[in-house]
């Protein structure tokens, strides 16, 4: 969860690695609840006591709330109590996590960890001791459990690891309300060839090297360095730009200037854990101003340009991924929109966040919960890739091939869009300013 709940900085050193191998299933497939289209949680049991946690893939420890917690008297979800546990060790370690919202500090510990038939035995963890995060208090889930493709910075050896799990993926239904899917271990659809198959070059995170981000009928490019703006559509999407870290370069497209994004390279991260899109804050601004006007009223969803995404091949070349409109655009409580002065109660609204963090790959965009209820994913810790295929709306992966050759958007389901609803106040936004993105290059 690269965001409001994400662990972004563990100060943890010393922890030596227990033996936790156990005889582990092959296979589980776990139904994710989702509350308010934006948050989608299952079960995970932590020494017999079993909790909600969100399954993330943008982080890589297991933290919970704990009933040790000094600051978590008002919280709605279950906490954890070692003091219950019979097989919980105390690591005699502290460590301090830096979440979107603020810090919060942990104690680490031992325990045993089972999520199905899966089990960990003296799985490192950190129970959340005390935090200066409301939303923490108001979640309905109690766990973060990082699904990181191996161990994280400091070396705590990952969930993933400690299960035997190599390969799982996830889809999220795309009906408001409905849950998603996580599978643990291999899903026999993946190796169908409608799936796309993406290098992963994050060293501890599922990140993938993206060519272009266009709203269909402009390409984009994002030029890398610390030049201001020269562009006269950015200076009018963002203002100011003379402190800018990024350059706009000028582009055109069906005889229209625009501002092109990422030909020289950016990163994504596939991230379970986050409600939006994410981007850099120059990018999404000039990307909200190509795709024009959302009508308070939704009512031009239909004639909204898709949003495409160039991703690298592993053996070279790329191809698109596209999200219809559908997909990056949300009703939230009109309340929540600035400036708005009308009488609706929820209104549509682009499902995009801003956040400037740079990676010796290129900007970091994240690709959040609206990219995995169009694409069904899976992850492989061995083969160091990423599969996607477009889903159906239940969470199927489609037989056939589902993606756009370059020259033109693909179709939409033959359904009528309808934007998501969406709770803003339970969403899960990014925050990745104080980790570094090791990647693979």
């Amino acid at each position: 969860m690269r965001g409001l709940l994400t662990c972004l900085v563990a100060a943890v050193t010393g922890f030596r690695l227990r033996s936790n191998s156990t005889s582990n299933p092959s296979h589980f497939v776990q139904k994710l609840v989702n509350f308010q289209n934006a948050q989608y949680y299952g079960e995970i049991t932590l020494g017999g006591q079993t909790v909600l946690g969100v399954f993330d893939t943008g982080s890589f420890d297991v933290i919970v709330l704990s009933k040790k917690c000094q600051t978590c008297q008002g919280a709605v979800a279950r906490l954890y109590d070692s003091s219950h546990s019979s097989t919980y060790k105390a690591a005699g370690k502290m460590a301090k996590y830096v979440f979107g919202s603020g810090p919060a500090n942990a104690e680490i510990g031992y325990e045993l960890i089972s999520v199905g038939g899966f089990q960990s035995h003296d799985q490192l963890f950190g129970e959340i001791t005390s935090h200066q995060i409301p939303v923490l208090n108001k979640a309905k889930f109690s766990a973060i459990v990082g699904m990181g493709p191996g161990a994280g910075p400091k070396k705590m050896k990952a969930l993933l690891m400690s299960f035997g799990v190599n390969e799982f993926s996830i889809c999220l239904e795309r009906a408001s309300g409905a849950p998603g899917w996580l599978t643990w271990g291999k899903d026999p659809r993946v190796d169908s060839p409608s799936m796309v198959h993406m290098a992963v070059i994050g060293v501890h995170h599922w990140a993938v090297r993206v060519w272009g981000v266009s709203a269909n009928k402009m390409d984009f490019m994002m030029v890398l360095n610390n030049q201001t703006a020269g562009d006269g559509l950015l200076r009018s999407a963002v203002g100011d730009t003379s402190n800018a870290t990024f350059m706009a370069a000028t582009g055109a497209a069906e005889g229209k200037q625009g501002v092109r994004l990422c030909s020289r390279g950016c990163v994504a991260i596939i991230d379970s854990g986050t409600s939006t899109i994410v981007g850099p804050s120059v990018a999404i601004a000039a990307l909200q101003q190509e795709i024009g006007k959302v009508n308070h009223d939704c009512s031009n969803l239909n004639a909204l340009p898709e949003l495409q995404i160039e991703v690298a091949l592993p053996g070279g070349g790329s191809t698109m991924l596209s999200l219809p409109p559908e997909a990056y655009v949300i009703k939230v409580r009109s309340e929540l929109v600035a400036n708005y002065m009308g009488n609706l109660p929820k209104v549509c609204v682009l499902a995009f966040s801003a956040m400037n963090k740079m990676t010796s790959g290129g900007p970091l965009w994240i690709m959040g919960m609206p990219f995995l209820r169009w694409y069904y994913s899976s992850f492989d810790r061995v083969a160091k890739t990423i599969s996607v295929a477009r889903a159906s709306g239940s969470c199927l992966p489609q037989t056939t091939v589902a993606f756009s050759n370059g020259t033109g958007p693909v179709s939409h389901d033959l359904v009528a869009p309808e934007a998501m609803d969406v709770d803003i106040d339970a969403a899960i936004g990014p925050d990745l300013e104080e980790e570094e993105i090791d990647l693979v290059l």
